[in-house]
């Protein structure tokens, strides 16, 4: 009698709440649709609210059809779920009732009645049917055309399971493996449901300070249609928006598909989406998950083939050249699968870690939040689950780590909302990845009683752009909220600039690394624009960094940055030199520090040393001759001294390394050799200096 769940029917949110920090569960009586129970008329089902009931049905003389949703309570504390139905027409002996407990049509637990008097309890994991309770006859059971409300009550370790005001039976709690709640129809028949209730008291955990002055704002009919309009990516600098754009006529491939499109503000406006075209849009569905701070790189939804077709499911990138996007390539993550139809992602913007939304055998309920790393031959680590504060037994979707790689939004159905899902907040703690804040609400203003998810933030924390089906022109539109302190990420600094040819001025194509200079580490990764040479990159405060271009054939002339201080979003502008490789080139190594009127290198030089050496060792038959230069302040003698010593230690540093003796010369200078004034400390840490010059090759 009971028939395997073929189809999955998702229903939006349902929870309308006022303010109060304690929710005593929920209830609804379908005297209205407010709380957006589907409505909608197809050749296997049917669903609406009319008369103060909902009215649900299954077409077909076979398996079973779900309507549901995700009704948040704590499972493992005592709870109670209640609905009247009434099975109005269609067969008599097989089940209608109640689902709980579930993560999808593949996992979840079924309380059913017959219209002909029998009731059960069963299960399915991974597909896989289980039984609690046989089919067993009471005479307590109504017939078609009569109401039976069906009841599940925890208590301690025990589910109870009622029929009418009687108890039926009892068993040890099982785990849950999500938080759906809804109904089952096992066949051809069509039912009323009165109502549903689940009673549970719990508290609702939002962000201080939000209030009913922070409104949200329709991006308008520029970027918004009477199509779906979801996963808006935008660009560090707040000017460049990307979206997806489901279902629509001017789509790639025909009107069942995704599309990524494109907007840009200008002077406060948004221009009017434009699609992207290939290669990032073919006949597969295409969308953005991340846009990278330089906007030279962007991770796309699923593969690619050779020549741009779809190739699947997974996650691409794809890098700007001078001619538009290339094809983008499959990422190669270790160990990964996904045992849910849905996926999304999101690249930090180092480019060093990974953040998914997927299904796996750790998980702890639906989707969960993981995150792998980037390893040296370019490929990822095996997905980390982010542990149980950001997790729950309920569905985790649409990660974005801001860019101060600390402060993770995300939406979720398994905490206290004010819809089916709501957008929280949480910070990480430590670099376990799985240490975070109690994840947050972010409150009335950005969470709606519809569904709500995606969000992205520029560098500036002024805006957050989301997705929500309140209020919008169409199933779902992107909006803006401008925001307050309290769910802002960390103030970063954008670094930006050009990469240039240091003899001629002219703009350089160029990969960008940047260290933390006191501990040595890359930080991160970025590219310059392959028509003008531009870049940005995007750094939290509270460190110190050195930063380069690389180019085959170049050294780079390093720049650094001491942002101890920096409290506030900054934007600093930097040029960045690339020399050529050529005999009588004389190149500074700006990123060498030494402990003050000492010949001792301080751990900061570390990076620019060894990039040196790198150089060095690509180029076995260089030659090269150190300089070392000092202010002109103090004993002559004694800087002259200390500049000789410098470039002894430095030579020292090369040959540890591995560099032939033979291929290093030195001379100190002290202070006879200025490049700026002497009468400022300013202009004379200029003249505190370490060069070579390549001498032969």
């Amino acid at each position: 009698m009971r028939k395997l769940f073929i189809f999955l029917f998702v229903t939006l949110s349902f929870i309308s709440f006022s303010g109060a920090q304690i929710i005593d569960g929920f209830e609804e009586n379908f005297d209205n649709n407010n709380n957006a129970w589907a409505e909608s008329d197809g050749d296997n089902s049917s669903c609406k609210v009319e008369k103060g009931q909902y009215i649900i049905a299954h077409k077909r003389e076979e398996k079973s059809w779900l309507f549901y949703k995700d009704i948040y309570f704590d499972p493992n504390k005592d709870f109670y779920i209640e609905a009247k139905l009434t099975q109005l027409s269609g067969v008599d002996n097989n089940g209608y009732g109640i689902v709980f407990g579930m993560a999808d049509s593949k996992n979840s637990y079924n309380y059913v009645v017959s219209s002909n008097g029998m009731y059960t309890l069963y299960g399915f994991k991974n597909n896989e049917s289980f039984d609690l309770k046989d089919w067993t006859s009471d005479d307590v059971i109504n017939p078609m055309g009569t109401a039976n409300v069906l009841t599940v009550k925890k208590s301690g370790k025990t589910l109870s399971f009622y029929i009418n005001g009687k108890q039926m039976f009892s068993q040890t709690y099982p785990k849950f493996f999500g938080l759906a709640v809804g109904f089952v129809l096992n066949w051809k028949m069509k039912v009323a449901v009165d109502y549903i209730k689940v009673k549970q008291s719990y508290s609702l955990n939002v962000v201080k300070n939000t209030t009913s002055k922070f409104k949200k704002e329709n991006l308008g009919p520029n970027v918004n249609s009477t199509y779906e309009e979801v996963g808006p990516v935008i660009s560090q600098d707040g000017k460049t928006l990307y979206i997806d754009r489901k279902d629509h006529p001017e789509n790639t491939a025909d009107d069942k598909n995704d599309d990524i499109w494109v907007t840009r503000n200008k002077g406060g406006t948004w221009e009017k989406v434009q699609n992207v075209g290939k290669p990032l849009n073919n006949d597969g569905h295409n969308f953005v998950f991340s846009l990278s701070p330089d906007e030279n790189t962007m991770l796309v939804a699923n593969t690619y083939t050779e020549t741009g077709e779809a190739d699947g499911s997974g996650v691409s990138i794809t890098h700007r050249t001078a001619t538009g996007w290339e094809i983008p390539h499959k990422q190669i993550i270790e160990d990964y699968y996904n045992d849910a139809d849905e996926v999304s992602f999101n690249l930090s913007a180092d480019r060093k870690a990974l953040i998914m939304s997927v299904q796996r055998s750790d998980t702890y309920g639906e989707h969960d939040l993981y995150v792998s790393f980037l390893k040296k031959n370019g490929t990822w680590s095996a997905p980390k689950n982010l542990g149980p504060v950001v997790n729950s037994l309920g569905d985790e979707v649409t990660p974005y780590l801001a860019s101060d790689n600390i402060t993770l939004y995300y939406s979720t159905s398994g905490k206290p909302g004010f819809g089916n899902n709501d957008i929280f907040i949480t910070k990480r703690l430590d670099n376990s990845w799985t240490k975070w804040s109690e994840p947050l609400n972010l409150g009335p203003d950005i969470n709606s009683t519809d569904w709500d998810a995606y969000y992205s933030v520029p560098a500036s924390g002024e805006y957050a752009y989301f997705v929500s089906s309140h209020q919008s022109i169409g199933n779902d539109d992107i909006f803006r909220i401008k925001l307050i302190e309290e769910i802002k990420p960390e103030p970063v600094v954008i670094i930006y600039g050009k990469v240039l040819n240091k003899d001629n001025n002219q703009p350089l194509e160029a990969t960008i690394t940047y260290h933390d200079l006191n501990t040595n580490q890359e930080v991160g990764i970025a590219r310059t624009n392959p028509k003008d040479g531009s870049y940005k990159i995007v750094l939290p405060y509270g460190k110190v960094y050195g930063f380069r271009a690389d180019k085959e054939g170049y050294y780079s002339e390093s720049s650094s940055v001491d942002l101890m201080q920096i409290k506030e979003f900054t934007e600093i502008e930097r040029n960045l030199l690339l020399a050529p490789i050529q005999i009588g080139k004389q190149i500074a190594l700006n990123n060498v520090f030494f402990v003050q009127g000492q010949p001792t290198l301080l751990p900061t030089s570390y990076p620019e040393l060894d990039k040196l050496t790198d150089i060095l060792i690509a180029n076995p038959n260089i030659k090269i001759e150190i300089a070392g230069h000092t202010d002109n302040v103090g004993d002559p003698a004694k800087n002259q001294k200390l500049s000789e010593d410098r470039v002894e230690v430095i030579k020292t540093y090369l040959v540890k390394k591995g560099i032939s003796v033979k291929r290093l010369t030195g001379k100190g200078y002290g202070g006879t050799k200025p490049i700026a004034s002497n009468a400022t400390e300013e202009t004379r840490k200029l003249n505190r200096r370490v060069e070579f010059t390549i001498v032969s090759k």
